[in-house]
Order: structure tokens, then sequence, then C-alpha cells
């Protein structure tokens, strides 16, 4: 093996310049590596490039921390059925997750993320096609979610869009409502507006399970993701005002004369030409805007009431590309550097946890899954970093997680235990 060059490949990797070729050629040099000399790479570089944070290691250390993120690599590509060994530092007083050791094998999972770890589950070009683990003793198992949506018209009349055939849907004033493919929507204005019309609302909501796209009588486009809405008007006005909970993605068209606003728990945020995501579910602590082309104005009235309209005490603060508005019942933080990755990782069909604790990632599940999560005995102070595909059943989802000491029994069918 030639370890020269794999240093070489995992610098480029930590610097973030590798190419794909050599992304692919460091994939295929580590599979064919002697597992103690890759180790010994692979620690080199955690001790030459130390992440800010962390205290100093011994080299023994790092180099236990590699091999111990290496063997579950081979583990779960050999043996998906066979639980990772336990720890020789498990037994110890601290538990692995609570320790430094555990945070600099989050930085060697940085680097072990581009060289094949955990790849059977975040392969963006594949499906998991990997033996399923039982999670029940029954063998049960939940499939993961899809194109699901129900799209609500003035008068109240409801049409589940899954099931509905391609083509003209149904009309809304001047506007015609097609089903382009499975998963997508569009509106179409069909002549000239009419100042007097009344101003006629839709909404689209997606279940637990579900996602969907729509194009908006303007040419926006919205992504869904599971639990989440968007009501607006069949042909827009002077304004551009919608109404959204749950999480989505929009691609806002130009129109300088008509600026586009989006509302959801006590929020506006308005917009010209732009690209972003919004999380404002309704179980998560904050509202988050990622901006990932152009920028959006931010207006918050700090208050609980998810009802209330911008008022004279409203914070108002200015986004742009790479930044993110983190809006809560007590304080927007400004400007906050996002990872793009991660926020649009939704929409381009992968999970992504970045030190996210436990309940995060129940959270993100239970609404891809369409189940309950409960926690037996508290909830385990636990974080997890990784990526993996949406295309997976929850069953692949869950073995990999286990390998951090976490386990789980499926009850009812849709009833999430996590065990102590």
């Amino acid at each position: 093996m030639d370890t020269h060059r794999i240093s070489y490949l995992l610098d480029r990797q930590m610097a973030g310049t590798l190419l794909p070729a050599e992304r692919q050629e460091l994939l295929e040099l580590s599979r064919q590596a002697d597992t103690a000399l890759l180790t010994d790479a692979i620690a080199r570089q955690i001790m030459d490039h130390p992440a800010a944070d962390l205290q100093p290691i011994l080299p023994a250390e790092a180099k236990a921390a590699v091999a111990s993120i290496i063997s579950l690599d081979k583990q779960l590509a050999s043996s998906p059925e066979q639980p990772a060994p336990a720890s020789p530092r498990s037994k110890h007083r601290v538990p692995f997750f609570k320790t430094a050791w555990f945070r600099y094998a989050a930085a060697v999972l940085a680097i072990v993320a581009g060289i094949g770890f955990l790849s059977q589950v975040y392969n963006k070009q594949q499906r998991i096609n990997g033996p399923a683990i039982a999670v029940t003793s029954a063998g049960n198992d939940i499939s993961p979610g899809g194109n699901k949506a129900i799209l609500t018209l003035a008068d109240g009349s409801r049409i589940t869009l899954d099931s509905a055939a391609d083509g003209d849907l149904a009309s809304q004033g001047n506007t015609k409502i097609l089903k382009l493919q499975a998963g997508s929507l569009a509106y179409k204005i069909d002549g000239s507006s009419s100042s007097g019309a009344a101003v006629l609302y839709n909404t689209i909501s997606t279940p637990k399970g579900g996602q969907y796209q729509v194009s908006l009588p303007d040419g926006s486009k919205a992504w869904l993701n599971a639990a989440s809405s968007i009501k607006f008007p069949t042909a827009f006005g002077k304004d551009r005002t919608i109404e959204i909970t749950g999480e989505l993605f929009l691609e806002i068209a130009p129109d300088h004369n008509r600026p586009f606003v989006v509302s959801t728990r006590g929020t506006t945020i308005q917009v010209l030409g732009t690209s972003f995501n919004i999380n404002a579910y309704s179980d998560e602590p904050a509202v988050t805007a990622t901006v990932s082309e152009g920028r959006v104005k931010v207006t918050s009235n700090r208050k609980s009431d998810a009802s209330a309209m911008p008022g004279p005490d409203a914070a108002e603060i200015i986004v742009t590309a790479g930044g993110q508005a983190v809006v809560t019942d007590s304080k927007t933080t400004l400007n906050r550097q996002a990872n793009l990755e991660q926020a649009m990782a939704w929409k381009n069909g992968r999970f992504y946890f970045d030190h996210s604790a436990l309940p995060d990632v129940m959270r993100q599940l239970q609404r891809w899954y369409d189940m309950d999560v409960v926690y037996e005995k508290g909830v385990p102070e636990m974080y997890f970093g990784g990526k993996m595909s949406r295309n997976a059943n929850l069953s692949q989802i869950l073995k990999v997680l286990e390998t951090a000491r976490v386990h789980f029994r499926l009850d009812d069918g849709r009833k999430l235990i996590v065990l102590p």
C-alpha cells in the first residue's frame, strides 16, 4: 500500500480540496489497505490537524479511536447483523460519548466519511440493499416516506395528490392546477387576471412520511418536507404572501415590483429573488432560515404567540447567501454561518447529522417514517454525525444508530421505543 499517497489524499480531504476522482482513489486505496497501516495514516492526520476545541491526545489514543471506527466500518460492510464490539474504554467510568476521546472519533468521522465510512447508507447514487435488522421480534419494519400530499381547494374540497392522475386537476378562478408527474404540481394562469375577482386560497399539506413539490402561480417553486404545508392565493395580486408550517425549500421568481413574503410562527421573511430553506416545525426550538442564494429580511415579534404579526417591537435582520437566521421566542441570532449541505440535505434525499443530539435525530426520523418516538427511561445523552440516505428502511437507519450503543424496539407498528 502506498501510505505516502494515502497521506497526501487525506491532507487534501482535511483541507476540503479533494477532487471527485481523488476521492474515488482514496476509497479504493482504503478498501485495499492493511487496517493497521490505514489506522496509522489517519491517526497522523488527527495529530497534525487537531480540532480547535479538543485537548491534546496521545498518539495511542488517536490510533485507538481510528481503529474503532475502521473496525466498525468493516463490520457494517461484511456482517451487518453483528453488533460492533465494545470499546475497551467502555468498561471505565465515563461513557464513550461523554469523553474528549469520542470527540476525536467524531473528527475521525469527518475524514473517514470521505473514504467509505457509512458509504453503504449514504451513497447518493445507490439505494440501500443491505439486509435489514429486526426492530421487533416479528421482524416488522417501516418503509421510507415518499411523494404524498393533500390539496385543499378554496371551497374546502380535498384532492389526494399521490393517487390523482397526471394532467388537469382543477380550476381556481383563472388558474389551472396541473399534476405534472409523481410528486410535482403546477399552477398556470389562464388568460389575464381580473382585479375585481375574489382571492382564492389553496393549501398543499404533506403528512408524516410525505414530501411534494409545487410551482406557484408566479413561477416560484416550493419543496415541502414531511408534515409541512403551504397556503397561497391561486393568483398573486399586488404582493406575494404565503403561509407555511413545517419545512420548505423555496426558489423565488424575481419580481422587483412585488416582494415575496413568507409568514410562519410569528416570523415573516421577505425576499425579492433568492433560494432559501425554512425550518419552522412547531416541535423544533426555533425557526431557521438558511439562504443559499440572494438575501432575505427576517422579521420577528419575539413572542411565543405563533399568530402574532410584526409590530413596533419587531426585530429585523438581513441574511445573505451562506447565512442563517435563528428565531426563538426570546431572541434572534444574526447572520450565523450556515452548513448549507446539512440544511438542504432533506431536499437532496439525505439525512445529515452533525453533532446532532439523539432527540434531534429522532424528530427527523419520526416525521419521515410516520411514527411516534417514546423514551423508555429518559433521554440518553448521545450525539451523532454522518450522512444517510432517506431511501433506507427504518431498520437500516436504526442499525447504524445502534452501533453507538443505543437500542430500539418497534411496538404496534408505528411506536418506536428508545431503550436505555
